[in-house]
């Protein structure tokens, strides 16, 4: 037979369903057999706590049922000190029934033989008094020291768990019985040979005297994944989007994207390893590699790369190591593209999109150069940050650069370029570049109008540095931004253009340098042969580098062709780089002669103001400001 969860009510149960039948026997009322109902509910609390509220309210109906007059406050005042000390109140009442049952036998044998009824139903009120109060101990959480837990569903024998307040029972049992005040009880699935019974609820909250039954029914594997408090989860950190890694749980290895779910239902404590991720040159390590945990806990992983597995491969950088990555705070999202000195990403900071300007890693001598104009751009980065502080000019937000890291990153130490390459962080123009208007040309009046907004407003940007001292020397339209998408059709775009044209910026100040310093920064697409001349014989910067840039910008937007000269300046600079001087000048004058010699054909319906801005930014015959002027 079961034993009861509280006893001391049980005791009292019986006690009073005795003296209830004793007190019918004697009297012969049979109202008194309805007040059994509190006792005997009383004896299902005793082994079951949740059904407490209904016995202690059945045993106050049954003592009003025994003592119907104004006996019964008197019977819960002679009980009412059991609730606040068991054995005390239960002496005390004891002593009253007692001295009440002397006085009922003295009154049997005196004259006229009989009790007063008064104290018959003391008798027989008083003990389900102190059970009404018992329950109400019992309601309240006490002379409870078990929790009982049932199975229902699994094969018997099975192990099975329960988790009451980090304290792991096993069991082999259908029943568990935990000493126990109560708390947060939680169990998993369990294994039977290649099948699975998975509990219905498998957490909850307890208290003591709780009989709870859990109910499982057989499931798939993948339900595991379900109880939350049966797995240990992995997160992995600083690793590229995508990359899967791996863990060896209790010397079983899993693997997975960004989190990995474990299930732990056969042992609470966990040993687990994570292990190095390679991503094309690079190793990612877990700072840490190794450790144990709990079942139901969250393990952090974070990954850093600190093996490069090949040298610095300076034609095969793959600027996709970023993506997912912080530089100097900002989280790239994707690489937007790439040019002849430099990488383009995309990234996120603050719910805000910037575009970063990252330099490339190449070995020449023109890229040396390069890297010497770099360092200087740093130095003049307060002056760029301002200038970029202009309607028509795509803004500076930061430029971040160390010499001795560049200096570093040149000998091989990928580490410091993956973390801290040189850097421009820009305003992100969501509407793309110039260049990529291209496809919308046609030999129409709405196409010419776009161009002429264009070149207007790239004429005011290079006003603005031209006025400050500066010359951007890499005006093309890879870097003519616009702020906002334009539309899918010219007219859209034009009537976009014609009602906000300061969504036109010119990009990359990157590449600026001061009037008259030397610099070496030259897109052979879009440069003049001048400008070529001057990087390699170390002259000075000009404004008339950028007014050539801008000519050719809108003859391309026009024409859809290229300069005539960039293929000689592509040999001449291939000559330079390596260390052939005299031939790369030499290249540098043919092209001067055929620049000299050009006449560029420009469709016959192009707006004459414009056509005469083109050619005479090629000629080098007119200036920033004249132009603006020509193309109102």
């Amino acid at each position: 037979m079961r034993k009861p969860q509280n006893d001391k009510l049980f005791s009292l149960s019986i006690f009073s369903t005795i003296v209830i039948l004793v007190a019918f026997f004697v009297t012969r009322n049979y109202l008194l057999l309805a007040s059994l109902i509190g006792p005997l509910s009383s004896i299902k609390t005793s082994y079951n706590r949740k059904y407490s509220l209904y016995s202690m309210i059945l045993s106050l109906l049954s003592a009003a049922v025994s003592s119907p007059t104004y006996s019964l406050p008197l019977s819960f005042l002679i009980s009412v000190y059991l609730y606040f000390d068991f054995y005390i109140g239960l002496i005390f009442f004891l002593l009253i029934e007692a001295i009440m049952f002397v006085i009922t036998l003295f009154y049997s044998v005196i004259p006229p033989y009989s009790a007063p009824p008064v104290l018959y139903d003391l008798l027989t009120a008083t003990p389900l008094a102190l059970l009404t109060i018992a329950n109400y101990r019992a309601y309240k959480g006490k002379d409870y020291n078990v929790v009982t837990f049932k199975t229902v569903g699994i094969p018997r024998g099975t192990p099975w768990f329960i988790e009451l307040d980090n304290n792991v029972i096993n069991s082999v049992d259908d029943e568990l019985r935990v000493v126990s005040k109560g708390g947060t009880w939680i169990t998993c699935p369990v294994k039977v040979g290649n099948e699975y019974y998975l509990p219905k609820h498998n957490k909850g909250v307890c208290r003591s005297g709780d009989e709870i039954t859990i109910f499982f029914e057989r499931g798939d594997e993948k339900d595991l994944n379900k109880f939350e408090e049966c797995l240990v989860t992995f997160v992995a950190t600083g690793l590229p989007k995508g990359v899967t890694f791996s863990v060896e749980v209790n010397g079983k290895k899993y693997n997975g994207k960004e989190i990995i779910k474990v299930p732990a239902i056969d042992n609470s404590f966990i040993i687990w390893r994570a292990f190095d991720v390679k991503v094309s040159d690079i190793v990612f390590q877990p700072k840490v590699s190794m450790g144990t945990t709990i079942r139901g806990k969250v393990v952090g992983i974070e990954f850093e790369p600190k093996i490069i597995v090949k040298q610095l491969d300076l034609k095969n950088w793959d600027p996709k190591v970023w993506v997912d990555r912080d530089v100097y705070g900002y989280k790239v999202t994707d690489v937007i593209g790439e040019g002849g000195y430099s990488y383009v990403l995309k990234a996120e900071k603050d719910g805000k999109y910037y575009a970063i300007k990252i330099l490339k890693p190449a070995r020449s001598l023109s890229q040396t150069v390069a890297i010497r104009e770099f360092v200087d751009i740093f130095k003049e980065s307060n002056n760029l940050i301002k200038l970029s502080d202009n309607p028509h000019l795509v803004r500076i937000n930061g430029i971040f650069a160390d010499v001795n890291q560049i200096g570093s990153i040149f000998k091989g130490d990928t580490e410091i370029y993956l973390k801290y390459p040189p850097a421009i962080i820009m305003d992100f123009m969501r509407g793309g570049t110039a260049k990529e208007l291209i496809h919308f040309r046609e030999e129409k009046e709405e196409w010419y109008e776009i161009v002429k907004i264009i070149i207007k407003h790239v004429a005011l940007a290079l006003k603005h540095i031209h006025d400050n001292g500066y010359v951007h020397l890499d005006v093309k339209p890879q870097n003519i931004f616009f702020e906002e998408p334009l539309g899918d059709n010219l007219t859209d775009i034009r009537n976009k253009l014609i009602q906000n044209p300061k969504i036109i910026k010119l990009g990359d100040l990157g590449s600026a340098s001061k009037i008259g310093e030397k610099f070496f920064q030259i897109s052979p697409a879009y440069g003049s042969p001048m400008q070529l001349e001057h990087a390699i014989l170390g002259l000075g910067a000009e404004p008339s580098f950028d007014i050539f840039s801008l000519g050719i910008t809108g003859y391309y937007l026009l024409t859809g062709n290229a300069s005539p000269v960039a293929d000689y300046l592509d040999r001449a600079i291939d000559f330079y780089n390596n260390n052939d001087i005299a031939t790369a000048l030499k290249i540098v004058n043919e092209a001067k002669t055929v620049i000299s010699n050009w006449n560029p054909s420009i469709p016959q319906n192009v707006p004459m103001n414009l056509r005469n801005v083109i050619i005479n930014c090629i000629k080098g015959t007119i200036k920033d400001e004249e132009i603006t002027r020509l193309l109102q």
